[in-house]
């Protein structure tokens, strides 16, 4: 090895190509495609009478348990169509993904007060999620100080919407649904640079019961009680 010269080294090929793909898919703000003939219209996964329990064993295995969008292990997770058509069942069209992401692919399938569209540049979607699933699973199964921190976090992304409110004229994820509707099929890179900041906020008394299986399934090795001593030892790590 001591006689071999650093200009005459050659590179394996290939080497470093794997950094050219992303980690995680482009996730953006979308809605579910109006198809006619739909018996389920405001449902947010397919037809159960299609998308049979075998269907679903199947994405859930071949996804390692592991959300589409976000990596988080989704145990709980929905089933959601690429294309966002629930007619579309090819296995290629079919992902497992964690609640809060599906919640961003269905904004047309929000009831009001379940969620609502705020302004926070800088934070990717994926990002975004994963704020929010600890804020949850902090509130479900932290202290009275962890509870409390969690709650302003919450209410600091919450009180982002005025932004979107100010700039769009609503933080009304229906009406962002509506409206991409009427634009018709739109690919999703042009939909996060159109929607770039914005971010769904959900209410979280909606996911009381999917919270259990985010804190044994994603946070199991990090619970709450070790939160404050993984901070403390992050802020102060040695230069």
């Amino acid at each position: 090895m001591s006689d071999v010269k650093q200009d005459q080294t050659v590179p394996v090929s290939g080497l470093g190509q794997n950094f050219e793909k992303p980690v995680l898919p482009l996730m953006a703000m979308a809605t579910k495609a109006r198809v006619w003939g739909d018996a389920t219209p405001n449902a947010i996964e397919p037809n159960p009478e299609q998308l049979t329990a075998e269907m679903r064993a199947t994405i859930t295995r071949q996804a390692q348990g592991q959300c589409y969008f976000c990596g988080v292990r989704a145990r709980a997770g929905h089933v959601h169509n690429i294309n966002h058509n629930h007619q579309d069942l090819r296995p290629e069209n079919l992902r497992l993904v964690d609640p809060l992401c599906h919640g961003w692919q269905h904004l047309g399938e929000i009831d009001d007060g379940q969620a609502f569209i705020a302004y926070l540049p800088g934070l990717s979607p994926q990002d975004a999620n994963h704020l929010q699933r600890a804020t949850m699973i902090a509130l479900e199964t932290g202290d009275e100080q962890t509870k409390a921190d969690a709650k302003k976090i919450l209410n600091w992304m919450a009180s982002h919407r005025e932004y979107t409110e100010k700039a769009w004229g609503t933080h009304s994820p229906k009406i962002f649904a509506e409206a991409m509707t009427r634009l018709g099929k739109v690919d999703a890179d042009v939909n996060s640079l159109v929607f770039q900041g914005l971010s769904v906020i959900f209410n979280p008394a909606q996911f009381s019961q999917v919270v259990k299986g985010w804190a044994q399934d994603a946070y199991g090795a990090a619970p709450t009680s070790t939160w404050a001593q993984v901070h403390h030892d992050v802020m102060n790590a040695p230069s």
